[in-house]
Parts: structure tokens; sequence; C-alpha cells
């Protein structure tokens, strides 16, 4: 363990304004836990190193060290570049910033490993235009779930109550936007016509914004829960109001797996294999969202197809044993050329 210094960290942050370093990478510097890292890898003989995510990266990357991987999940200058059109104008300096630094710093980073690793096609596709060429050690592994875990007995769910459910991390821009979208432009029709409907957002962290949206009736704002599977249990319909971001949505393979039906925007699921109105519903606009999810609630059979569909599509394309298979092929791959 290497101690994190806040101070020192926001610090770094501010040193790093003026150069073209991007902002969650300084954040994350750490003199400590270089030299513990030169120490272990001085000490110990290693054939792989994986570094999870680029504030990591920047610990290996000029080393003399073993072959390497980095898993950069998302293309977060695509996230950056999208959060633009929604996000407040006090952030908007500092989302415009790391947007300019990360598009070229992601590209930049991956040349000093054997593998980069991004979660979908899109990530992948968006990395090679920023960097202007083929990147030939670039890898899609899809986020995936596990099946064992996220499972249900009931499908559609026991209770017959109209309930809506939307989580994740409510701190985030990403489902502060997803939840505002939700709350104020598709649930008080989705009310109008089904008095009874709740819809519960969960998550933890959920800033002042998004709890006041308890103030909207039917509406209820958890925050941190012990366990989402409760929640995924008793909901009818799983939504993915999704407008800003990148990578894939695993609060959708989440509902998914359980055997809940769920309603996205195109880019809630993009990077998703999917078969739109056989595995998962697809609303581009507030309106369609609303109709789209008012059909499944009116539509019992219809919640059954999704969710047996849902199910299968993530135990072929998205399950802990799809993962096992890719990365051990990578794996295997970089210590036999080594």
């Amino acid at each position: 363990m290497v101690p994190f210094s806040l101070p020192r960290a926001l610090i770094n942050c501010a040193l790093a304004l003026p150069t073209s370093l991007p902002l969650r990478v300084a954040y994350s510097h750490n003199p400590a836990m270089q030299r513990k890292l030169n120490k272990i890898l001085q000490d110990e003989t290693f054939n792989l190193i994986y570094v999870k995510r680029k504030r990591m990266a920047q610990y290996v990357q000029h080393m003399n060290t073993p072959r390497r991987i980095l898993d950069l999940t998302d293309a977060v200058a695509l996230y950056y570049k999208r959060s633009l059109e929604t996000v407040s104008w006090l952030r908007y300096p500092i989302h415009f910033e790391e947007y300019i630094k990360i598009r070229r710093y992601e590209p930049k980073i991956s040349h000093y490993f054997d593998r980069t690793v991004v979660c979908s096609r899109v990530d992948a596709e968006y990395l090679e235009q920023q960097a202007g060429q083929e990147l030939p050690n670039l890898r899609v592994i899809p986020n995936v779930v596990d099946t064992d875990f996220y499972r249900s007995d009931s499908s559609p769910p026991a209770t017959q109550e109209p309930i809506l459910l939307f989580s994740g991390l409510m701190d985030k821009h990403v489902n502060i936007d997803a939840a505002r979208y939700l709350v104020d432009d598709i649930f008080p029709t989705i009310r109008s016509q089904r008095p009874d409907a709740r819809l519960y957002i969960v998550g933890p962290r959920p800033v002042p914004e998004v709890r006041a949206m308890e103030q909207v009736p039917g509406v209820t704002v958890t925050g941190y829960v012990d366990d989402l599977r409760d929640y995924i249990e008793k909901a009818s319909v799983v939504l993915c109001p999704v407008r800003v971001g990148a990578g894939t949505r695993n609060k959708i393979l989440q509902a998914m797996s359980m055997q809940r039906p769920v309603v996205s925007t195109p880019l809630g699921a993009e990077g998703l294999e999917y078969e739109a109105g056989q595995d998962l519903l697809i609303a581009s606009d507030a309106t369609s969202f609303t109709e789209q999810t008012l059909q499944l609630l009116s539509d019992p059979e219809l919640r059954t197809t999704l969710a047996a569909r849902g199910r299968s599509l993530v135990q072929q394309h998205y399950s802990i044993d799809i993962l096992e298979s890719l990365l051990t092929k990578q794996f295997t791959e970089l210590v036999l050329d080594s």
C-alpha cells in the first residue's frame, strides 16, 4: 500500500494545468508509488504486467519491464467530447481541457504497451481516429457480468406493480444527466398514464440535484444500497436513459442477466451486440422512451420475451467465461512471444 495525499494530488493538478498532461493522470502521480514499483520489479521476476486505466500507465511506460497490457476500458476522450453538450458552464472549461489533452494522450500512451484493451469497437475506432492510424496492438475485450451472481428465479418479476429502475454512481455527470432527463422529460408522462408507477434511482453518493428528485411524486432516491440485485429483482423495467459517455453500460448487462427487460437510448446501449426490439428496446427521444416503457408495462408477454433473450445474450457474449478466454489468449500470446 502507498499512502495517497489529497492535497498533493490537487497540487499535481494545479501544476499540470499549463502542460499537456491530463488532470486525471496528474491527480494520481505519486513518487512513492514509482519507487515502490521500481523496488518490486528489481526484487522479483514477472512474465507480464497488467495495468488498469491510464492513470496507472505513467508508472510503467518508461520501464524496462516484461510484456505489458494497458486496459484503458473506455476511450475517455470520447466521453469528454460528448459531455461538452450537457455539462454545466462551471465545469465546461475543465471538461474541454481534459478532452483536448486526453484525445492526444490515449493514443500516445498506448504505444508503450504490447497490448491496449478497450471494451467496445466504438472505443477502438475512436482511439484509432485520434491516432490517425491503425493501432496494431489494440484489442477489444467486452465488459462482462457474473451471470451466477446476477440471476433471478422470477421472470417477469413476481410483483405486478409498475416499478422502474435506474442505477449508477450518482455523483457522475453521465448518470446525473440521465436521471435529470428521466425525471424531467420521461417519468411525468409515464406517471400520468400509470399513476401507480414508481421510479427508483439507486446508487451511491447522489448529489443534491439527484436527492431533490425525490420531491417528484413516485420517485425514490435510495443512495447506497447493500445489494443492487434486490432492486433489479423487483423492477418491472430497467431504464438506461444515458445521453453522454463512452464505453458500455454494466447496468444493462446486470439487468439482462437477471432477466429484466431494458429500455435504453442508442448511446446507452452503444458498444453492445444486440438486436433492437428483440433483446432490448431502443428509444432515441423522450417521447419514444416513454412509449417504449409504457408498452412494456402493459405487455407481460413482451417483458417475458425480452427478459429471456437478454439473459441468453449475456450468457453468450458477456459472461465471465468470455472474459477469461479472451484475456488468457492475450496473456498467452505475449508470454510465449517473449
